[in-house]
């Protein structure tokens, strides 16, 4: 019987905390069933959460002449000497920047990581790495995606750096500009949104559309007659982009009821043809609604007089559904799960039947077959919301786990639609408000919920956070640790562009001290990082950087337009050039 021995000599627990080069710490397994249980072993070690550590053999005493001692020494391996293909099954259960710190310790293992694409993707929490639009962690080259990934853990250290210590500061500018200054359409409202890769770059202000090709410096201006709301989707092709405008219609042409409309359009990025936009699909609306347009697939939903909308854009199919309650509705907000077709939507309501305001949150499964719409003109693309059918939820029924759940018959009467609807925290007299984003996970799919005061007179021992986290699968729930330094308030600037939903990766919860010029985003917690906690940021010196009219906090209020927390980026406007400053 022959008696394999490997030593793995990662500390997880080390480069977590210190973010410096693994000090070795050992695990020894016996294997004398050969490799397939080797290949086991590991697994069940790391399953458990850590990597199991042996304590190290004493020393030999010197002179003894012990030929036994010598040969366990010689039987120890260390990280140099393990099996290479033991090593990167062990490393396929690491996250991302325990992988980049494992590359540190020597060159074998740099080069063994970083040629190991199956490895670098099997990371736990991949989604740190910023990829490229249209690639995927699939199609990028191995070399180009742990770059990536070393980028991805520079960026996590320094922010985790400045929740305990010093603030973060920007050490590079980009600039972009956007808009001519030979443009006949100079004021066009500050930035509403923007939406950016590796090569293009697109910003909407209130009442024009820019498109810049960072590669050839060619730029394209659309501008509109009227306030409008964008989203974006990436199409199947690198050279195309769906972009949904959402405006209002001060004069319709073509029906005179229309007060505004949802328009989803395909836009050209190819060289020849760039800022070529085509029609896709026309909804009208008989009343002026705002909300963003949210995307997947052919599928996109919106909220439009208190009601959900479901439309495929393709096969040009509806349909709407009512939200529970909506008669007292406060506020809510949409978004689409992230692996099916499932709408997630959270809101507040009013006092019902005595009861406190509370905040709600609501699940409709999208039907296979939704019905078809009516042309309301000769294109066969423009047609009317408010005849699209309606569902009519049933009765509600109630269950232990505290879900109300509400069934309804699809059009096709062959489909059941399940409503499931959650109060999420009990009414409480503080006055919370919370905030909500979906984030996707590679096993499940997760809900963070936020939730913080925003009274300006709430005493400092209530000025807290608490981070919520339900799954999406079976909606079990649990609490989140929040640690910080600073509890900041949210700071709403009437003046200002909308900031803080605008960027792509956007902390649920940013706040600016703009006499101190510091900046604190909130970032949730993720498997590597196991609290959320607020990132501290120093804003720019821009006398430094060579923009001294933008050094005046009135300056600061009104061109602060988010923080992309994937990328480390913090936007700024500036009449007609977006700056980006790197941390």
């Amino acid at each position: 019987m022959v008696d394999h021995r490997f030593v793995v000599v990662i500390d997880v627990e080390r480069m977590s905390t210190s973010g410096s080069r693994c000090v070795p710490s050992e695990l020894t397994v016996s294997n004398p069933e050969g490799a397939s249980h080797t290949h086991r072993l590991a697994k069940e070690a790391l399953r458990s959460l850590s990597l199991l550590r042996a304590s190290p053999a004493p020393p030999e005493p010197r002179g003894t002449g012990n030929s036994s001692g010598m040969a366990a020494k010689t039987s120890r391996l260390n990280l140099a000497r393990i099996e290479l293909d033991i090593l990167l099954l062990i490393a396929e259960y690491l996250c991302v920047q325990d992988m980049v710190s494992l590359s540190q310790t020597c060159t074998r293992l740099r080069n063994s990581v970083s040629n190991n694409k199956s490895a670098l993707i099997n990371t736990l929490n991949f989604y740190i790495i910023a990829l490229p639009s249209h690639d995927s962690l699939a199609t990028l080259s191995s070399d180009d995606l742990f770059a990536r990934a070393i980028r991805a853990t520079a960026l996590s250290r320094r922010l985790s750096s400045s929740i305990h210590g010093p603030m973060a500061a920007p050490f590079n500018k980009r600039e972009i500009h956007f808009r001519s200054p030979q443009s006949s359409h100079q004021d066009q409202g500050p930035i509403q949104s923007i939406r950016y890769n590796e090569r293009h770059v697109i910003v909407v202000c209130g009442r024009a559309l820019y498109l810049v090709d960072l590669s050839t410096s060619a730029a394209v201006e659309r501008p509109y007659d009227s306030f409008i709301q964008t989203s974006f989707h990436d199409c199947e092709s690198s050279e195309e982009i769906l972009i949904a405008l959402r405006r209002s219609i001060d004069s319709p042409n073509t029906l005179p009821d229309r007060a505004a409309e949802i328009t989803i359009e395909r836009c050209s990025l190819k060289t020849d043809t760039f800022g070529t936009f085509q029609n896709q699909i026309t909804l009208a609306l008989e009343l002026t609604s705002y909300g963003d347009v949210q995307f997947q697939g052919d599928l996109i939903a919106f909220i439009y007089k208190a009601e959900i909308v479901l439309c495929n854009w393709k096969k040009y199919t509806a349909l709407v559904f009512p939200i529970p309650n909506s008669h007292r509705l406060n506020m809510l907000q949409l978004n689409l799960h992230p692996h099916k077709a499932t709408v997630i939507v959270d809101y507040t309501t009013s006092s019902i039947g005595g009861h406190k305001p509370g905040p709600w949150l609501l699940s409709v499964e999208a039907p296979t077959n939704m019905p078809s719409m009516t042309p309301a003109d000769d294109s066969g693309k423009l047609f009317v919301l408010d005849h699209v059918a309606r569902v009519h939820l049933g009765d509600p029924i109630f269950s232990a786990s505290g879900i109300t759940r509400y069934e309804a018959h699809a059009p096709n009467n062959r489909e059941t639609i399940k409503v499931h609807l959650k109060m999420l925290f009990d009414p409480a007299n503080d006055d919370r408000e919370y905030s909500l984003t979906v984030r996707p996970h590679e096993r499940d799919s997760m809900m963070d919920i936020v939730r913080h005061p925003d009274v300006p007179f709430l005493a400092e021992t209530d000025n807290r956070f608490e981070h919520l986290r339900i799954s999406l699968a079976d909606w079990s729930t649990y609490s989140v640790p929040v640690i910080s330094r600073v509890w900041p308030r949210r700071d709403y600037l009437p003046n200002s562009p909308k900031s803080f939903s605008l960027v792509l990766n956007e902390s649920p919860y940013v706040s600016t001290d703009y006499p101190v010029r510091e900046l604190y985003a909130l970032r949730l917690a993720t498997e590597y990082h196991l609290d959320s906690g607020f990132v501290r940021l120093k804003l720019p010196d821009f006398c430094k950087w060579g923009l001294p009219h933008m050094d005046d906090t009135g300056v600061l209020k009104n061109t602060l337009i988010g923080f992309d927390m994937l990328r480390g980026w913090l936007f700024f406007w500036d009449n007609d050039h977006v700056h980006i400053f790197e941390y």
